[in-house]
């Protein structure tokens, strides 16, 4: 008995949902009914990169092949209206090799808003080499389709309708290196007003960008925003996350003051300066999520509510000082080659600060170090990266710096990048200041050839040495004074650094070499007993 063609077809449907285009096709050797419900398939997708052949991109070869998937198209599109089935999504990837296809890709999506389609996805890249103006320009077609719920267009040209917008279903719009203007843009926020998620990534034509009568808008991404962008405006009492991506270069002037909900917001790259930041946060009482990247103007982030719970920090090259007055914050992650001075009252205990420097180091970078990790009651994890610059550490200058020594980090994350013909003795200063200013419990190493095993066995054995006659004279003395003993926790192959089940080894020897083999990239955990 045939059993696997007696499922019901909206079954059948659904495990096709899940297959490939190709796999789907597959089917069709299942049964004569398999066969039937392929074609009946309420999802098509046409990607022409699938047809392609090795030099058929250009020239008579790319034409004729333009022909025989135009021809693919109009048989299974043509086939598929004749049912009775409404369209749940047409996909489209097509290769312009001029614009003659154009009328074609019109007559397609006619046919797709005939049968009712719900998400349309349409992608007319022209092929390099290809006329200059071949930009296809979207027809107003789509915008009578009332049960579209998703639109996803990419590399074309959407010219205003003179009409008011049909897409009253629409909620999710997506917009990549698309040529529109402000006015369509401003037409589809407040025309479409199930319109929750909307997306703008790589787009020209805009000049003051301006979202209003977004009722219902939760979600907003920006991204690589053009030089010539001037401002942006947005007005979306619902709104819950925003992304605003834009160039390094850029001096936007940004309003949103109308998005006092927003609960979610991620600034990337951007000339922002200190006023322009804090009067952007300001605007944002409910704000729980802050990340900042590449902000390369922002000198001094202040930050005073009782609402944010985590903030992220990355390559903001001129940051000088961070000052929190959040009560509440749970994580904050920092991400920079140096460190700058943090004040901040918040009582979490999960930081994570992500360091790797890029120019020399000396007592000072350490001592800064020592105060910035001071500053949490207590860091969760510290990641360093280092690649060997000129590095000198004076224990002296330490020692007017403090009164004690103090064990601080749970966990420092060490990746260095060996140097071939380098002797380990220069990294003893590395090894001198990083130990004193963290004094971590655990203390990972990644490795990731031999010289790094290398690297690993002489660390080992500086951790073991128990030569303390060095500050006898002093009070405060260099960390081997107060390291009780190192055990090896676990060697880990890279990829499962994650597992949670890590087995102790307990060795006793010095030689580390067959705990792996030689060229696999390995995490070495050590476990640090410190006198407390």
């Amino acid at each position: 008995m045939d059993r696997i063609s007696e499922l019901p077809d909206f079954i059948i449907h659904t495990i096709m949902s899940h297959l490939s285009p190709k796999k789907v096709a597959q089917t069709s050797i299942l049964s004569k009914r398999w066969n039937y419900l392929r074609t009946s398939f309420p999802i098509l997708e046409f990607n022409q990169n699938h047809f392609m052949r090795r030099g058929m991109l250009t020239g008579t070869g790319g034409m004729l092949h333009e022909k025989r998937f135009v021809k693919f198209v109009d048989v299974t599109l043509g086939r598929f209206c004749r049912l009775e089935y409404c369209m749940e999504k047409f996909r489209l990837k097509v290769c312009l090799f001029n614009l003659k296809i154009s009328s074609r890709i019109d007559e397609w999506i006619r046919l797709a808003v005939e049968k009712e389609v719900k998400e349309f996805d349409i992608s007319p890249s022209r092929i390099y080499n290809a006329h200059r103006d071949a930009v296809y320009t979207l027809p107003q077609t789509i915008f009578s389709a009332k049960l579209l719920t998703t639109l996803r267009l990419s590399s074309c040209k959407i010219e205003q309708p003179s009409d008011t917008l049909m897409l009253c279903s629409l909620k999710s719009l997506t917009l990549k290196g698309v040529c529109i203007n402000e006015q369509m843009v401003q037409k589809f926020t407040s025309e479409c007003p199930l319109l929750e998620d909307l997306l703008i990534c790589s787009c020209w034509g805009l000049k003051n960008l301006r979202v209003s009568k977004a009722l219902k808008l939760k979600f907003i991404q920006f991204h690589n925003l053009l030089y010539k962008l001037v401002s942006v405006e947005i007005i979306a009492p619902s709104l819950q996350v925003c992304w605003l991506v834009v160039n390094y270069s850029s001096r936007l002037c940004i309003d949103m003051a109308g998005c006092t909900h927003l609960k979610e917001l991620h600034i990337n790259g951007g000339s922002f300066t200190d006023q322009d930041f804090h009067h952007l946060i300001s605007k944002f009482p409910f704000l729980e999520h802050l990340y900042v990247y590449g902000s390369m103007l922002l000198e001094r982030i202040m930050i005073s509510t009782d609402r944010l719970k985590r903030l992220k920090i990355r390559s903001c090259p001129g940051l000088k000082a961070i000052h929190l007055d959040t009560p509440n914050l749970i994580s904050f992650s920092y991400y920079l080659n140096w460190i700058p001075i943090a004040v901040t009252n918040a009582p979490c205990s999960y930081w994570k600060v992500f360091i790797r420097p890029y120019s020399d180091l000396d007592t000072s970078w350490f001592i800064n170090l020592t105060k910035f990790l001071g500053v949490a009651n207590q860091i969760e994890g510290l990641f360093l990266s280092f690649t060997l610059k000129k590095i000198s550490f004076n224990l002296e200058g330490v020692r007017e710096s403090f009164a004690s020594f103090r064990c601080q980090v749970p966990t420092l994350n060490l990746s260095v990048n060996v140097c071939a013909g380098v002797p380990f003795s220069d990294y003893r200063a590395l090894l001198d200041g990083l130990l004193w200013s963290c004094c971590p419990g655990t203390l990972h190493v990644t490795a990731t050839g031999e010289d790094e095993h290398k690297f690993l066995q002489w660390l080992y054995e500086e951790l073991r040495n128990r030569c303390v006659n060095c500050c006898n004279s002093h009070n405060i003395k260099c960390w081997r004074h107060y390291l009780k003993d190192v055990k090896i926790l676990s060697t880990l192959p890279m990829e499962d650094r994650r597992r949670k089940n890590r087995k102790l080894l307990n060795r006793d020897d010095h030689d580390l070499r067959d705990v792996w083999p030689i060229n696999r990239h390995v995490i070495m955990c050590f476990d640090l007993d410190w006198v407390q």
